[in-house]
């Protein structure tokens, strides 16, 4: 997660990877973590993580050391159960009860002086134990003033993938909306390329842009950066990878 504060709105965002086997897990989780680090002070984060702080870098070894904040024992207080599953580095029942309680609490406190949104982005990677914090944070979050968003791309999860099936599980829940984004039209091609440009463009580009890039923001944003440097000929290698790899 990527953090960014102002007067009115705490926003905390990340995405999943695309790793082998079951990815990371709670990658969002740890890179968010990382970004409190890396934009709150010392002294701030003492006060929003408090004592929770050693036990959120017993629970997560990736985490590693936050600034200002004390070096945790990697064993645990006794009796912990940390390490005690048949995985040696992964958390025990106990200890994954104890983080949800805590990023449960961390969220209540990055919302206390305003709405607050999480954002989880690129699902269709998310690793089995992200699932069941987001599915624990979807069932508890209920008086907190905390949007989740989560974002995934469908055209590639197949019918009865294991994904597709814990998504529609979320979907259930009664505080769930899902909002099926549509390719961009030519308005909204022309807006995000006078954004990216910070002036206007030529209509005749736009409409170029549009035809090829059959709405993909991405795809969009590609080829103006490229029809801007100049080229001409082949489409952009870092467009034409990512088609090959689609």
């Amino acid at each position: 997660f990527k953090l960014g504060i102002d007067a009115l709105l705490v926003f905390l965002a990340g995405g999943c990877l695309d790793l082998a086997d079951d990815g990371l897990p709670y990658a969002p989780l740890i890179e968010g973590l990382r970004g409190l680090g890396r934009t709150l002070g010392p002294a701030e984060l003492q006060a929003l993580l408090g004592p929770a702080a050693g036990d959120l870098r017993r629970m997560l070894p990736g985490l590693g050391p936050l600034p200002g904040l004390p070096v945790a024992d990697p064993a645990g207080p006794a009796g912990s159960g940390a390490g005690s599953g048949d995985d040696p580095g992964s958390p025990s029942h106990l200890d994954q009860a104890r983080l949800y309680e805590l990023i449960l609490g961390l969220f209540r406190g990055l919302s206390g002086d305003g709405p607050g949104v999480v954002v989880v982005e690129d699902l269709h990677w998310v690793d089995r134990a992200t699932q069941d914090l987001i599915r624990f944070l979807v069932r508890n979050l209920s008086t907190e003033r905390v949007l989740l968003v989560l974002t995934v791309r469908t055209d590639g999860l197949a019918r009865g993938d294991a994904v597709a099936a814990w998504l529609a599980g979320l979907e259930r829940d009664p505080g769930t909306v899902r909002l099926d984004l549509a390719p961009l039209d030519l308005g909204a091609v022309t807006r995000l390329l006078e954004a990216v440009a910070e002036a206007p463009v030529e209509p005749v580009l736009v409409e170029r842009i549009h035809a090829r890039a059959g709405g993909n923001p991405y795809f969009v944003e590609e080829l103006f950066n490229w029809e801007r440097s100049g080229a001409r000929g082949p489409l952009p290698r870092t467009l034409t990878e990512t088609l090959i790899a689609q």
